[in-house]
């Protein structure tokens, strides 16, 4: 697409927040300066950026990769060659904003406007203007579930995604103690200290 948005949410698609804005031209599409994730300062990891790297005239269809590119934004913390993680774990375990940014329950995309190399809408052209999505590939830990560090799996319940709570919990995404394991308040379970991270689980 010409223009496209993507948009992530954080509770099950209720509310919705642009994570990555995509354009030919950034500043007419969306008032934005175009940057790219590799030249974002560490400051800045939690920025949604408008990028033209991936928006250009029509292309023929498998001609094209869009990406949102979650391992530039890792780098800032676990460097280049993602060999830090125990920096970029610290930091997500101290800094809420930067892990809610890479934290979501739903991700949806908006096309906007088709590339269409300025042809006009004629009956010889008119199949320029059909486009759409081929595929989706969510990879890595994004395709867990939010379950608050309290599960590495997810069941589906009653059509949606559900963790597959461990440490005492229960809810959709652990959030909450099980009766009998109320003894002191809920806690999110801790990246730290890396690799094997806390459970905090829920007590008696």
């Amino acid at each position: 697409p010409k223009v496209m948005v993507l948009e992530k949410s954080l509770d099950y698609g209720r509310t919705w927040q642009p994570y990555q804005y995509y354009a030919d031209d950034c500043i007419d599409a969306f008032g934005m300066e175009a940057q790219n994730s590799r030249e974002l300062p560490r400051s800045a990891a939690q920025r949604v950026i408008c990028t033209e790297e991936y928006s250009r005239a029509y292309v023929w269809e498998d001609a094209k990769t869009v990406r949102f590119e979650v391992t530039d934004r890792y780098a800032l913390y676990a460097g280049a060659d993602m060999q830090n993680l125990a920096s970029l774990y610290g930091r997500l375990d101290t800094n809420r904003g930067l892990r809610d940014f890479f934290t979501l329950t739903d991700l949806r995309l908006r096309l906007l406007r088709p590339a269409t190399g300025g042809v006009a809408v004629d009956a010889a052209n008119l199949s320029k203007y059909f486009y759409a999505v081929a595929n989706i590939h969510v990879r890595g830990s994004a395709r867990r579930c939010k379950c608050n560090l309290h599960s590495n799996t997810c069941l589906f319940n009653d059509g949606r995604l559900a963790c597959d709570c461990e440490h005492n919990t229960m809810g959709p995404d652990c959030s909450r103690c099980k009766k009998g394991f109320r003894g002191g308040a809920w806690r999110p379970g801790s990246y730290l200290p890396y690799p094997s991270g806390t459970a905090n689980p829920c007590g008696c």
